[in-house]
């Protein structure tokens, strides 16, 4: 954040706080370098050095060319990164994390007030309702025979559930967290029979409860995040409703997530004062989705990733059962064969949008071609192949529009060819003659190169339009140049003939 203030932003959105157990220099993180975070500080500062980096690839790389042992390649990021996998609950691990995050978020604070930077902190919204605790542990205090009782009376509340008796399962659950408070299973099953009973209560998470008070003791702008999520949430329950898995939201809890931050601003005079936001240019958030560039296949590969992540450690315990990926639609196909590496992005929205052509799908089809040239905005080939649905849509003034539209982006060969055709089926010849004859003209002025057959092509319907139009020799010129490239071209050698003096 202290490089981010040279640039002179407008605002800093701060959605931190996931992360402060395993993730980079987390206390729980292979990556982590002790207890103190002036420690931590000083690394990250050295590490602006290009020498102090060069020395750190050769300390950490040295070690792994001269082991010989075989490292784990099937290994996530998830499990690499985990040094410790249990945290107990305010313990050491846990308190100097939080103690951390606070510190670290008073800095932000400092040094967004020095550099008159407007800052707004996040509160942080997880997977209350559908993920279970990782790993649950007993209280250090707990003895082996209250452990053994435990274990007991849950699973006399797991049964309860399945013979969706609730009530004897709540009263189960409840035993279990009198035995031991600590235990974290017990909590959520008991919360899963609450929800199924549409009894639920309110609880603060710590680390939202410091972000709030920050916000109120140094006056910063609070964005009450996890707030908006459980009010879209059933019962206000956060679940798979907005998340993937335990903290990352899908794709609506992302849509969400953004809105939570537009209104942060636009409520609190960030950027310009409340009055001047120009609400009537909203649009609708199913417009905002369809436009999104956000498809079928994008949702698809998230959950195929997910599924990956999901079906391994911490989210499967030893001896749970594995499950199996059902790759059942073309969809799901080409997101399993892109998270794979067996086909680029790009190739797998074409092929989807190619299949939903041929499936009569237009709309469908033209949403993933819009996908590619949301990312790649100065690209014609999306846009031009866009045009060839409106073709096959039989909408030939949204495809000479749309084709126009490629052509500004790149003057190509292919799309001068479209347009060509699109004015010969309309009877327009002298445009016809305009779009094949430039045909030629960006195939040797721009990069790319136009094959032998397509060069036929253009050729025989330059003279085939010459010819109608009365220009009898240009007709025949290309009318032989088609023949030259395509012998075989039988229309051409019958309206060559026909041209022939005399004939």
């Amino acid at each position: 954040m202290d490089e981010l203030v040279q640039y002179h932003p407008d605002a800093f959105i701060v959605y931190v706080g996931h992360n402060e157990f395993y993730g980079a220099m987390g206390v729980s993180s292979t990556e982590y370098l002790g207890r103190w975070r002036s420690l931590i500080q000083l690394y990250m500062t050295m590490m602006k050095s290009k020498l102090c980096l060069l020395v750190r690839d050769g300390v950490t790389t040295l070690p792994e060319l001269l082991s010989h042992s075989n490292p784990r390649h099937d290994a996530d990021l998830m499990e690499v990164m985990v040094q410790n996998r249990t945290i107990p609950y305010h313990g050491d691990d846990y308190n100097r994390a939080k103690q951390n995050f606070e510190e670290n978020l008073r800095d932000m604070a400092s040094l967004a007030a020095e550099h008159r930077v407007p800052l707004v902190l996040c509160t942080l919204t997880s997977n209350i309702r559908d993920q279970r605790p990782f790993i649950p542990l007993f209280s250090e205090s707990t003895s082996d025979s209250l452990r053994n009782l435990w274990n007991q009376t849950a699973g006399e509340g797991r049964s309860a559930f399945q013979r969706r008796d609730w009530s004897q399962a709540v009263e189960s659950f409840q035993h279990a967290i009198a035995l031991d408070s600590m235990q974290a299973e017990a909590h959520f099953e008991l919360a899963r029979c609450l929800d199924t009973l549409h009894d639920t209560a309110d609880a603060k998470a710590e680390f939202n409860d410091l972000i709030r008070s920050l916000c109120r003791d140094q006056h910063l702008i609070l964005d009450d995040v996890d707030r908006a999520f459980e009010e879209r949430s059933p019962d206000g329950i956060v679940g798979r409703n907005l998340m993937l898995e335990h903290l990352h939201p899908n794709a609506d809890g992302y849509f969400l997530l953004a809105k939570t931050f537009l209104n942060a601003l636009a409520e609190n005079d960030v950027l310009v004062p409340k009055n001047e936001w120009q609400w009537d240019r909203n649009l609708s958030d199913e417009r905002f989705k369809e436009i999104s560039g956000v498809t079928e296949f994008e949702l698809e590969a998230a959950q195929y990733r997910v599924f990956n992540l999901t079906n391994r450690w911490p989210f499967k315990r030893p001896g749970d059962s594995k499950e199996t990926f059902h790759a059942d639609t073309k969809e799901r196909q080409l997101a399993e064969q892109y998270v794979q590496k067996r086909i680029a992005w790009s190739d797998a929205h074409y092929a989807l949008a190619d299949w939903y052509r041929s499936s009569g799908d237009y709309d469908k089809a033209i949403r993933e071609y819009s996908a590619v040239s949301k990312v790649v905005p100065g690209y014609y080939y999306p846009v031009m192949l866009t045009g060839d649905v409106f073709r096959a849509m039989k909408n030939d003034r949204f495809a000479e529009l749309t084709y126009r539209r490629a052509l500004a982006m790149q003057a190509s060969p292919f799309i001068h060819a479209r347009l060509g055709m699109l004015y010969y089926d309309e009877g327009n010849l002298r445009k016809t003659i305009e779009e094949f004859e430039a045909v030629f003209t960006a195939d040797t002025s721009g990069s790319e190169r136009v094959d032998a057959k397509a060069r036929a092509v253009a050729h025989f319907f330059l003279g085939v339009s010459y010819g109608k139009i009365g220009e009898l020799d240009k007709a025949r010129m290309n009318l032989r140049s088609t023949l030259e490239l395509d012998p075989h071209n039988e229309d051409a050698k019958r309206i060559l003939s026909q041209l022939q003096p005399g004939s």
